[in-house]
């Protein structure tokens, strides 16, 4: 190999180097001159790009393809593959069966698929089992660039090689060339013990794979490694079968939580409330970005045989589980939650509270009044806030004493809320009440709410 290397850099440079001839006296050289002065000249003429020289430079070349000297036939294929002429596909393709020398088998091939012509394919498929590395892998990357069909069945044979490398190549051939009788191989690869040919196998889910597939894809689930058991899922996805739903559901449950991801998003694009009760079950899995997907999915889904474990999601760790969750009581809009949620009302954390107190005025049953009223007092503002709200969507006049109370309260904002609160219930039992807060109440904030208030009031 460094003999070929540097007889091939001696000639480029002499090539390179000589000075401008005619064409007549480049090919006086090639035809009379030493080997090396022969490819000196051919090599120089291929550099120049003299398309007149090459009907005289073809024919001298193809001889040299059988010269004795191993650094002339490799360097023949050189200036041949720089020549472009497709005189040389046959010759080449010969010599590729019977060359002795591995690197010019090599560049043999190289210069096959520079030279383009499917001519060569099945010299080079012959390639594919040669006894050099180098060549075999060249062969693989030149079938790939042809994608020529007639390649599948030897390159699906080849996916079998123990040379490492090798397979990868042979499987991004076999990608590119995209024939779709290569999956059920390709699909087999997913458990090579190669990361790398693994993830090259893996293109084919994104290029060549359809419905059809689906039994296929689903088998090769049953895989040791994560990654591709979570491939398989998203393009499961993609394929928008929902027949595969039940899969997602299985899978809900992996050991590996990206797997577990991917299951739940397959939910959420394809599922249906059949589904919810396997779902609700993972709202108290570890991880929180699966729980989110796992309540974004309840909240589409809608079923109301899962609020029990909704209300319970409600006091999640993580803020966004928490807002699905709401999300998903809220669409729900079933009354079983509303005792569920006033106990909430005195939850330890404050979002819960919060919540709440806002699904309590959209549920809008009457009975969450009295505990609305007492969550006027809460030390949040905003759960103070929301329950004047909620109690202002109910509009029972049966809030209305309660209200009346807390104006007497020493907490300046609930003495607002509940003016506020009487003001848009246009609570007239109320009037003189909040117009004495109007006038007297130490608070300036206080004052002008109530002050609103009372014109409500004299405008019902």
């Amino acid at each position: 190999m460094k003999k070929i290397i540097i007889s091939v850099l001696f000639l480029i440079v002499s090539a390179t180097c000589v000075s401008a001839k005619s064409v007549d006296e480049y090919v006086s050289d090639i035809k009379y001159g030493t080997p090396d002065a022969r490819l000196r000249s051919a090599l120089a003429v291929a550099e120049l790009g003299n398309k007149d020289a090459i009907p005289v430079l073809v024919p001298v070349l193809i001889d040299a393809l059988k010269d004795v000297d191993v650094n002339v036939r490799n360097s023949a294929v050189i200036a041949l593959s720089k020549l472009g002429d497709p005189r040389a596909v046959p010759p080449l393709t010969e010599i590729l069966s019977v060359e002795p020398d591995a690197d010019v088998r090599k560049n043999v091939v190289e210069a096959l698929e520079v030279l383009n012509d499917k001519v060569a394919v099945p010299a080079i498929i012959k390639a594919l089992k040669d006894l050099d590395t180098n060549v075999r892998k060249s062969a693989a990357i030149a079938l790939g660039n042809f994608q020529d069909k007639t390649a599948v069945p030897d390159l699906t044979l080849a996916i079998k090689s123990e040379d490492i490398p090798f397979r990868r190549l042979v499987i991004q051939a076999l990608v590119k060339i995209g024939d779709k009788s290569s999956v059920p191989d390709l699909v087999g690869v997913f458990k090579d013990t190669d990361s790398f040919v693994r993830y090259y196998a893996t293109a084919a889910l994104e290029t060549l794979v359809d419905t059809s597939h689906i039994p296929l894809l689903t088998a090769a689930l049953d895989n040791l490694y994560p990654e591709i058991r979570r491939l398989i899922l998203e393009t499961l996805i993609r394929l928008g079968d929902k027949n595969s739903v039940p899969v997602f559901v299985r899978f809900l449950q992996d050991e590996n939580v990206w797997v577990r991801r991917q299951a739940a998003q397959g939910i959420i694009v394809l599922g249906d409330k059949t589904q919810s009760q396997a779902l609700a079950v993972c709202l108290v899995d570890t991880d929180p970005p699966f729980r989110r997907l796992i309540a974004e999915a309840l909240s589409k889904l809608a079923d109301n045989s899962v609020l029990p474990q909704l209300i319970s999601a409600l006091n999640d760790s993580d803020t966004v589980v928490r807002d699905y969750t709401t999300a998903a009581i809220e669409r729900l809009a079933d009354k079983n939650a509303v005792q569920p949620l006033i106990g909430k009302l005195t939850d330890s954390d404050d979002n819960v509270r919060e919540r709440a107190a806002r699904l309590l005025g959209i549920l809008n049953d009457k009975t969450a009044v009295p505990a609305l009223i007492a969550a006027l007092k809460d030390k949040k503002e905003e759960v103070r806030k929301l329950s004047a709200e909620s109690l202002i969507a109910l509009g029972d006049m049966s809030a209305v004493p309660g209200l009346m109370d807390e104006l007497k309260t020493s907490d300046p904002e609930t003495r607002r809320l509940a003016a506020e609160a009487l003001g848009n219930l246009r609570a007239a039992d109320a009037l003189a009440a909040v117009t004495y807060v109007a006038g007297n109440d130490r608070d300036a904030k206080v004052r002008e709410t109530a002050t609103k208030a009372v014109k409500l009031i004299k405008t019902k």
